[in-house]
């Protein structure tokens, strides 16, 4: 399961930037999925 999520952080931190709106949402999202 550690890779996948991996996976995912890596996906939403790269996606961040280009979503306006949701910036700070999504790569605080990104980091917790690091962290866990």
């Amino acid at each position: 399961m550690g890779r996948e999520r991996a996976a995912v952080s890596l996906a939403l931190g790269a996606l961040a930037p280009h979503l306006p709106r949701y910036q700070r949402s999504v790569a605080y999202y990104a980091q917790l999925l690091e962290e866990a």
